[in-house]
């Protein structure tokens, strides 16, 4: 009732109408189009917040890897500054010297420590030692726990890279080629000290960081969800350095992995984060999902609102339409329906009901005066009943009469006619073409008496065709025609030929005579004649030509326009009758 009164119209009721497949099928397109757009929405939202989490973990990794290159370079540029000491290099060569002074030491050692103090920011994360060319240290740094030990000759990170670190002029050295027994886990830079006049090497400077250090960069550099482990890896994919930020026991295979590679150092970072989106970036998903259902549900409401209006209103001349017809069903004709004002298709659709109903109006008026004309054929047709027998009676009376006077050929007349009129009054309204053909043979006996064998008659027509059923009583008036018309005051012998062919699917029969032919201003007019009863509808009246144009029309009538008569004819020469039929065969 509530929905009722807000659309201002009655609920229609919910049967198989019309107006329930309008507001069906306008909610259906609706829905379909409304939740392919959604769901295309949540794809595309789902979509670009995983690109911008991937783009953020690739930055993640790629600021770390930045952040460690920065703080190498660090290192090494404090090693290229202290070695580029000229004090430096003095001590260096002289602290060497098995002469060299205690004291001297001192005050050198002293410089030093001054000379690094000077680095504000690596006071308290950088150690820097020296070490002569027998890699022996001579300086030791102000963190003790952040040196490889007296002598790095025994260390194997030193062996396997002295001879590069003398050819190249430094050397990265990575957490893990320090010995493990060191009192902390180190990493750094060594870099070669060379004598300016021979260019040999005369020490040897490292600058050492705590892998803490290393913590600290990553920590620093970015956020993390709590559920993550950085890794780096030098390019033979060797574990240097590990961070678990959270769960410590997680399941790498199971996890993304997103690496950036250093220019400098040749490290890899290598982090493994959550395969599934973090809590705050589902809770945008599902906040853009709740929202699309939101608007899908009031969409989908007004729809339905909207889809009931215009049903009503679209509907209403159907309505309209459809109550008409109940009263045309209650016989009630008197209905016009106003067509003013319609769109194309209910105008259409009115015209055609009007339009019906004139007919029918028409129909019923013609039904009642064609009842009072089949009353009254009726009644003629009671009248002369006795017809028949009559013209039965008198043809028996003349066969008698020719059989007692001895006249044969009244006889014959009589026999004749009697087997022509019983075949035209008897039987169904189609025949075999063999018993049309009979009645050609029985109409000729009787006009061979009459013209004394002036005209004859063949027939030449093949067994297969004589077998085709055809309308009765077609041929005769051809033939008997040719013999009233085609023969009148002519001196020689007169023959009619009778034939028939199949061309095109039909059955061609025609009637030929050797006759005077038909002038070309009568063939035309019969002509005119044959064309009018094919294509019109009312009967044509003519006083002349009444047996040829009566088979013209029966053959229209009863197979179609398609079918019929056709006439040609050259003066003295004869004129020839096709009957065009059907191939119509027994079933």
């Amino acid at each position: 009732m509530r929905l009722r009164k807000f659309i201002g119209v009655e609920m229609p009721q919910f049967k198989k109408t019309l107006s329930l497949k309008i507001i069906l099928t306008f909610l259906i397109v609706i829905i379909f189009s409304t939740s392919i757009t959604s769901v295309m929405f949540y794809l595309q939202a789902t979509k670009y917040i995983n690109t911008q989490n991937e783009m953020h973990d690739r930055n993640v990794t790629k600021n770390i890897s930045n952040s460690m290159d920065r703080y190498l370079e660090d290192m090494d540029r404090v090693s290229k500054i202290v070695i580029g000491n000229p004090e430096v290099q003095r001590i260096l060569l002289e602290g060497q010297s098995d002469s060299y002074p205690w004291e001297q030491k001192q005050r050198d050692m002293e410089y030093i420590t001054n000379l690094v103090l000077s680095f504000v920011s690596i006071r308290d994360s950088l150690s820097i030692n020296l070490y002569g060319k027998d890699v022996e240290k001579i300086y030791t740094g102000l963190y003790y726990n952040y040196d490889f030990g007296i002598n790095l000759k025994y260390t194997d990170w030193m062996k396997s890279n002295q001879q590069a670190i003398n050819t190249e002029g430094s050397y990265i050295i990575p957490p893990n080629a320090v010995d493990h027994n060191q009192p902390s886990r180190l990493f750094g830079v060594i870099r070669s000290l060379r004598k300016m006049e021979s260019n040999e090497v005369i020490g040897y400077i490292t600058v050492t960081s705590d892998v803490r250090v290393l913590n600290n960069i990553i920590y620093t550099t970015n956020s993390f969800s709590g559920n993550e482990q950085i890794e780096i890896v030098d390019k033979e994919a060797s574990l240097l350095h590990a961070v678990s930020i959270g769960n410590e026991n997680i399941d790498k295979a199971k996890m993304r992995r997103i690496a950036a590679t250093s220019e400098l150092s040749d490290w890899t970072i290598v982090m493994y984060l959550p395969s599934s989106y973090s809590s705050s970036d589902l809770m945008n998903v599902q906040t853009v999902r709740n929202y699309l259902l939101s608007i899908s549900s009031l969409v989908i409401v007004g729809s339905f609102i909207l889809a009931i209006i215009l049903s009503r209103y679209l509907l209403k001349p159907i309505r309209h339409f459809v109550k008409s017809m109940r009263l045309v069903r209650r016989s009630n004709f008197d209905i016009v329906l106003d067509e003013k004002g319609l769109d194309f298709e209910l105008k259409q659709l009115y015209s055609g009901f009007n339009t019906m109903i004139a007919e029918i109006k028409k129909l019923i008026n013609n039904i009642s005066d064609e009842k009072l004309l089949a009353r009254s054929a009726k009644m003629e047709a009671l009248q002369f009943q006795i017809t028949p027998h009559f013209l039965y009676n008198t043809l028996q009376t003349m066969e008698a009469i020719g059989e007692v006077k001895e006249v044969p050929e009244i006889q014959t007349i009589a026999q004749s006619l009697g087997k022509l009129f019983r075949y035209n009054i008897h039987g169904g309204n189609t025949v075999h073409l063999y018993e049309e053909l009979e009645q050609i043979v029985t109409y000729f006996t009787i006009e061979r008496i009459r013209f004394r064998d002036k005209i004859i008659c063949e027939i030449q027509v093949s067994e297969q065709l004589r077998h085709y059923k055809v309308l009765k009583f077609i041929l005769q008036p051809i033939v008997e025609n040719c013999v009233l018309h085609g023969f009148k005051n002519i001196n020689y012998k007169g023959v009619i030929s009778v034939g028939g062919y199949v061309q095109d699917h039909r059955l061609i029969l025609n009637v030929k005579d050797n006759g005077r032919g038909i002038s070309q201003q009568r063939l035309s007019y019969i002509d005119s004649k044959l064309h009018e009863i094919s294509t019109s509808q009312q009967d044509v009246k003519s006083n002349e030509f009444v047996g040829i144009l009566n088979v013209h029309k029966r053959l229209v009538n009863y197979y179609g326009s398609g079918y019929g008569l056709h006439y040609s004819s050259t003066i003295n020469a004869g004129t020839t009758v096709e009957l065009i039929l059907p191939i119509i065969m027994d079933e």
